[in-house]
């Protein structure tokens, strides 16, 4: 009976000894990017496109990295270019050279709006 029980107690320390097991966090930086974050591992990096609030498309880049179960992703968008995206865009609209409220912006300044994408993508979000 006490060998059943011994055995059954070491093979359940057995299965469950990689739960126990640390990951090896790392500091990964990135200087394309310009931040640092700890990962368990290595990222993976993934191109990707990021669709703004007034449908702008823009380059952006997932870095992710797995650690059993939980995953970790962290998204960084390029808004570099948004000014000339909205600006060819809101040249092209028929609204937005009359003086009808133009649909990309619903203002009659549809040019001045790629300012205001950009604060609302990098203020702090309230809680």
């Amino acid at each position: 009976m006490r060998t059943n029980s011994l055995a059954a107690a070491v093979l359940i320390l057995m299965i469950s000894a990689p739960a126990f097991a640390q990951t090896e966090w790392v500091e990964f930086a990135s200087q394309e990017d310009r931040f640092t974050a700890n990962f368990p591992g290595q990222p993976k990096i993934t191109q990707t496109t990021f669709t703004s609030q007034f449908g702008a498309d823009l380059p952006a880049r997932v870095y992710s990295a797995e650690s059993g179960p939980s995953r970790y992703s962290l998204t960084v968008v390029d808004y570099s270019p948004i000014e000339k995206i909205l600006g060819e865009r809101a040249k092209s609209c028929p609204a937005c050279r009359s003086s009808m409220p133009c649909h990309l912006s619903n203002s009659r300044r549809p040019i001045s709006k790629w300012s205001a994408q950009i604060q609302a993508a990098t203020s702090p979000r309230p809680s």
